[in-house]
């Protein structure tokens, strides 16, 4: 068995009945979405601004970071791909629900803050 993937791309998904005999990749010269996988890398959030709001929430806090635009077509053309942010307690419970960012530049994008339940 192959280690884990440890960098971003696309691996062909091949499945098995028994362990041996595994489907062949029915594409030659390109990603076949159907049984593609994709990994991308985590985000590098590397300031957020403002580090508080209010309570009342719809607050525009600024993310800027590194690493937003690695997701691409086939023909290595940005892919247009919803971005969604959701905030987090200290308990690990969400607070209200994933809301769509807004893309400012290639390294940075505005997630709007909840209303808070305290």
């Amino acid at each position: 068995m192959a280690g884990p993937v440890h960098i971003s791309g696309a691996s062909v998904v091949s499945i098995s009945g028994n362990g041996q005999q595994y489907n062949d990749d029915v594409t030659l010269h390109f990603r076949d979405t159907s049984n593609t996988f994709v990994f991308h890398q985590p985000w590098i959030i590397v300031d957020t601004a403002p580090n508080m709001a209010t309570i009342s929430g719809g607050t525009p806090i600024h993310l800027t970071g590194m690493l937003f635009d690695q997701f691409k077509n086939h023909n290595g053309s940005t892919k247009d791909v919803d971005y969604m942010c959701r905030f987090v307690d200290d308990t690990g419970n969400v607070i209200g629900n994933a809301t769509n960012m807004t893309q400012v530049s290639d390294i940075e994008y505005i997630c709007v803050s909840p209303k808070s339940r305290y």
